[in-house]
């Protein structure tokens, strides 16, 4: 009986000498790197595609949608009233201009806050 040493030697040298072992693992090589090229090529052309669609579609839903202009004047509306009310001895600005406030950014507004809300329930 042969020992273990001794078969896994000899099936080292018959795959050494066989040319049909050489060309069956010359065609794996070549065949994982085959898939692998092909797998390359198709995630960069996946991603090239993904690329093309979004240009072609994010410009297009950039622009004014049905309730744009409406819901812009009706909010514009909502707040030159309560500009009106709060702010009643001030002149309202112009619709162009931009109306920098100041704040006061502490616990005293988070007070305020609350407060005013337990006095509305």
């Amino acid at each position: 009986m042969k020992t273990h040493d001794e078969q896994f030697n000899q099936e080292i040298l018959s795959r050494l000498e066989s040319d049909q072992w050489n060309n069956t693992i010359a065609g794996r090589v070549f065949q994982k790197r085959r898939n692998r090229r092909m797998r390359i090529a198709a995630g960069t052309a996946s991603l090239a595609t993904a690329a093309l669609i979004l240009l072609a579609i994010l410009p297009m839903n950039t622009g004014n949608n049905e309730y744009g202009d409406s819901m812009n004047s009706f909010v514009n509306t909502q707040l030159r009233g309560t500009w009106t009310k709060v702010f009643a001895n001030s002149n309202l600005p112009e619709a162009d201009s931009i109306v920098m406030m100041e704040a006061q950014y502490d616990d005293t507004v988070d007070d305020f806050i609350d407060t005013t809300l337990v006095q509305r329930w």
